[in-house]
């Protein structure tokens, strides 16, 4: 039979058998070649029964290259009885399927050895003086990781609370001319001093302040003169950027105690920078104030 058609076959034997075809199928389309096709199609069948050593699609056509290429050898004076090119060509790829087998078999057995690797992870918990540790263990792949030590960092309080030791009531905008935000003013207080602290923003400073705590809010413009609140600072020489008056409890009535407190913060301020030349009166709060002018407060409830 003419090598050319034994090529064919094979080929469309091989193609039959990665499309999901049986051996008998494959044979049956070529009864005159089967003799010659049922060993080498065979032996690719009972591979292809372990599923390690089934031949991928570039397998299977470096294959078919490698059987062209001793098949056309008759053509060029080499001539083989049949029985013994079937066999030879048989062994062949047998041999390349069983080095694709043995191949395969070391990949899956590098991989699994990775999962194999007995590890051992532990956590010593210490008392807070000592410094918690996390080690990890691999001595099964001798090779030992350096230990990891991780340190408590203590919570850090806000520069006002740990300096103050106080509770913070209100954080208020302290307002120039009525319309122009200077600032803030910060009221908090602790068991021993209420506290109001001024903060006017980059491009203000105080000159002076007043401070004074009420139990009713003030209705007439006579009882806002700054100049008549108990706590006051006529002239800050040279001017600040903030001051913090510390009012100790005991000098407010019980009543005040009892009840919201009204906190009247005043400032005169002076503009630096691009507000430089300016000055303009200021109140602290959160609350309008109604008393025939304008004026801001803030109320704060002191917790028994």
């Amino acid at each position: 039979m003419p090598n050319h058609e034994l090529q064919v076959a094979f080929e469309e034997c091989l193609e039959r058998l990665e499309n999901g075809a049986s051996l008998d199928e494959c044979l049956a389309i070529h009864p005159e070649l089967a003799n010659q096709l049922a060993p080498m199609l065979t032996s690719i069948t009972l591979l292809k029964g372990t599923p390690k050593s089934i031949p991928t699609p570039n397998q299977i056509e470096d294959m078919r290259l490698d059987f062209l290429q001793r098949v056309p050898r008759q053509k060029r004076g080499i001539s083989l009885p049949r029985g013994a090119a079937v066999v030879g060509v048989t062994v062949t790829i047998l041999f390349a399927l069983s080095a694709l087998f043995v191949f395969a078999s070391q990949q899956d057995s590098n991989v699994g050895s990775v999962d194999r690797i007995p590890t051992a992870i532990t956590s010593n918990a210490t008392s807070p003086t000592n410094t918690p540790t996390s080690t990890v263990d691999m001595s099964a792949t001798e090779t030992t990781l350096p230990t990891v030590s991780v340190t408590e960092v203590s919570a850090i309080s806000s520069p006002e609370m740990s300096t103050l030791d106080s509770v913070m009531v209100v954080t208020a905008p302290l307002w120039a001319g009525q319309t122009i935000n200077a600032g803030q003013i910060m009221i908090s207080y602790d068991d021993v001093n209420l506290y109001v602290t001024y903060q006017p923003s980059s491009d203000w400073l105080l000159e002076q302040t007043h401070v004074d705590i009420r139990s009713e809010v003030p209705v007439n413009a006579n009882e806002l003169a700054p100049g008549q609140f108990n706590y006051k600072t006529e002239a800050h020489n040279p001017a600040v950027a903030e001051f913090t008056y510390t009012i100790p409890l005991s000098e407010l009535e019980q009543s005040q105690i009892n009840s919201p407190l009204v906190v009247l913060a005043h400032a005169s301020v002076r503009g630096v920078g691009n507000r430089s030349g300016e000055s303009e009166s200021a109140w602290g709060g959160n609350i309008t104030g109604e008393a025939r002018r304008w004026f801001y407060y803030s109320l704060v409830t002191l917790n028994e």
